[in-house]
């Protein structure tokens, strides 16, 4: 380890940093944000240094610091790289020497693929969670369950694999086990939003009905229906929890889903041929939908502060990746704002 130039400890060079009269929104994320058991939780599940290509290995809590930057600021590994070596801002929050080796974008690539295993990016908002509700800022009164769709960062472009066939008039047939394409991106798929067409995935949410902090999640292809999300999404809830959705949500199928769990029905009801609803389930309805406001807040701030809106990644698996590192950064900066 001798030529191991990576420290976090101040240098004298990092003294001469100016610092700002007024707290950044950097240094209300340190006073927010207890960050001993989230490194505890990297160390334990990736080791106290995460290699990297060359003779330094960098702990972990800054890269995921790093991470979460990036989200912040929408920035992607390249310009991540190039920001740690002239943002002030981020070497102080990363915890990173000015003078200390920084890593490349590789390092941060592989680094940010590493938390996709075994779960790791769930255990972090889970843990996360957990804080914000022991300081009082999560409070689960009833969740929000609900879906948006997310565009694929590739466009669809047609292309067919065949199995070798024979010629036929000069033209390649294909064969029965012919499979068609639309893109590099294997899991995105097609689906009607409003009329239009979109290409790529659906982002299935659970979020608290009372500030509208993410408490997870999965992803699906975009052609998958929301009624058959259901289970998944409220599996591992307290019982007694009341559950919020809107009609896209309404069958018999998931009612009783509900009620197997021990979970309060906050379906919206839905009117069917020949049996109009009552004034009484149209009223239950506006009440439901004057608390659901807080999941679109949620999609919106995902969306439109966080780039989630188009994916940077290809493949289902990196896609729910993305869409956990995403939650954790939104309830970070949710839980800075309720405090300020």
């Amino acid at each position: 380890m001798s030529s191991k130039r990576f420290h976090t400890d101040p240098r004298f060079a990092d003294a001469l940093i100016p610092h700002s009269p007024r707290k950044s929104f950097y240094d209300r994320v340190d006073e927010v944000i207890d960050w001993r058991p989230v490194e505890a939780l990297l160390q334990a599940k990736l080791g106290k240094e995460v290699g990297s290509v060359g003779p330094t290995p960098f702990p972990p809590l800054p890269l995921f610091k790093a991470v979460l930057f990036a989200r912040w600021n929408q920035l992607s590994e390249r310009a991540l790289e190039e920001a740690l070596y002239h943002d002030l801002r981020l070497i102080r929050f990363s915890g990173l020497s000015i003078t200390s080796d920084k890593p490349d974008h590789s390092t941060l690539n592989r680094f940010r693929n590493a938390l996709g295993k075994d779960g790791l990016y769930e255990d972090l908002l889970t843990l996360l969670n957990g804080q914000l509700e022991a300081a009082g800022l999560l409070v689960k009164t009833g969740v929000i369950v609900d879906a948006t769709l997310v565009e694929s960062s590739h466009r669809p472009r047609k292309a067919i694999a065949v199995e070798p066939q024979p010629e036929q008039d000069g033209e390649v047939q294909h064969g029965p086990d012919s499979v068609v394409r639309y893109s590099d991106d294997p899991d995105a798929t097609w689906t009607i939003k409003a009329g239009k067409p979109v290409y790529g995935y659906k982002a299935n949410a659970l979020v608290d009905a009372k500030e509208g902090f993410l408490l997870g999640g999965h992803v699906t292809s975009a052609h998958e229906s929301d009624m058959k999300q259901l289970e998944r999404s409220v599996q591992g809830l307290e019982s007694g929890t009341f559950v919020l959705a809107d009609k896209g949500y309404a069958s018999a199928e998931n009612r009783g889903i509900l009620k197997s769990l021990g979970l309060l029905d906050g379906i919206m009801k839905k009117a069917v041929r020949g049996r109009p609803l009552s004034e009484q389930e149209k009223s239950l309805n506006r009440s439901i939908s004057k608390l659901r406001y807080r999941v679109e807040h949620c999609f919106g701030c995902l969306k439109l502060h966080l780039g989630f809106d188009r994916t940077r990644y290809l493949g289902r698996e990196k896609v729910e990746l993305e869409f956990y590192l995403d939650g954790f950064a939104f309830n970070v900066k949710r839980a800075v704002g309720l405090v300020s």
